[in-house]
């Protein structure tokens, strides 16, 4: 199989870093992996581009730094320092192999996003000054909002 093809966690789980072109074999009989019953169970889901825009148009200060563009992708003003443009920017950023632009097709797990997003509390809690602390405590409760309201199932 082109390692190409795996997923974001397929890769992670085999221990893939980088695939550097379409060309790149992976030979799955040299990898064991195994999945517990609590990785069974985890829900997956993706990003919601009709629901996002429709929270967009609200101008309702949800989604401030995220602009939507042809309904299939999104430009996103990293420095706003609102909850849902941050994840949406934390999603976005984790959908890179290396270099390599994999789209938003990845799907993630409540566990996984709330793990991602917590590899970024440091850079808020040093370079946000006094709201760091404050946006770090909210973050739990926002990514349930924002898979409750702006994931769909995958």
């Amino acid at each position: 199989m082109n390692a190409i093809n795996l997923s974001l966690k397929q890769r992670e789980q085999l221990g893939i870093k980088y695939v550097e072109s379409d060309r790149q074999r992976v030979d799955f009989s040299v990898y064991k992996i195994s999945y517990s019953d609590n990785t069974k169970s985890k829900t997956n889901y993706v990003i919601d581009f009709g629901k996002i825009a429709e929270e967009i148009n609200k101008n309702n200060g949800n989604f401030q730094g995220v602009k939507i563009k042809n309904n299939t992708d999104f430009t996103i003003d990293e420095s706003e320092q609102e909850h849902f443009t941050q994840i949406l920017y934390i999603i976005q950023q984790d959908c890179y192999v290396g270099n390599k632009w994999i789209g938003w097709e990845e799907y993630f797990t409540k566990k996984y996003l709330n793990d991602i997003c917590r590899n970024d509390y440091e850079i808020y809690l040093t370079d946000w000054d006094d709201i760091g602390p404050d946006f770090v405590k909210q973050f739990p409760t926002k990514i349930d909002y924002f898979i409750d309201n702006f994931c769909k199932l995958r």
